[in-house]
C-alpha cells in the first residue's frame, strides 16, 4: 500500500479535523509527523509540518473533499483582508512574539530551553506578513 501526502499542516488540530473528515468518507489516512509536531511545535518547520498521508488510489477522491472544504472556509472568510496589503490568506492563530515581553520571553526560553511562556495569538498575512491580534 502506497502512502502519498496529501497535504502538511503546522498545527495538529487542523490535521486531526481534516483527517476525521476524510475518515468519515471512508477514505484511510494517516498523519505522519504529528507526534514530533504536537511535544515540540518548534520542529514543525525542521520535519515539515504535519503530514496527511492517504492511499495512492483515494487521492483524487481526497482531493476533491479537500477542494469543497476550501471553498467553503473561503465562502465564510472572504470578507477579511488584509489591512496593510489586501490579501485575503492568513495563518490563524499564529503565535507572535513580537514585543518587549516576547523579547525577553525568547531569551528566557533558550536560556531554559522551554518552549516561550508569552505569546500572543495574532492573524498573520501571509503575503506581507502584518500580524492583527485576534479576539480569542
Amino acid at each position: 500500500m502506497e502512502l502519498i501526502t496529501l497535504k502538511t499542516f503546522d498545527n495538529y488540530i487542523e490535521a486531526h479535523l481534516l483527517k476525521t473528515k476524510l475518515e468519515s468518507e471512508s477514505i484511510y489516512c494517516f498523519l505522519q509527523d504529528e507526534s514530533v509536531v504536537a511535544t515540540n511545535p518548534l520542529y514543525s518547520f525542521a520535519v515539515g509540518g504535519i503530514k496527511l498521508k492517504v492511499k495512492k488510489e483515494d487521492f483524487d477522491t481526497a482531493l476533491k473533499i479537500i477542494q469543497e472544504e476550501n471553498i467553503y472556509l473561503e465562502q465564510n472568510q472572504s470578507n477579511i483582508t488584509c489591512e496593510n496589503c489586501g490579501s485575503n490568506t492568513f495563518y490563524n492563530n499564529y503565535k507572535s512574539v513580537k514585543n518587549l515581553k516576547g523579547f525577553f520571553a525568547m531569551i528566557i526560553s533558550f536560556m531554559f530551553q522551554t518552549y516561550p511562556i508569552y505569546y500572543k495569538n495574532v492573524r498573520k498575512c501571509k503575503a506581507c506578513g502584518f500580524e492583527k491580534e485576534t479576539l480569542n
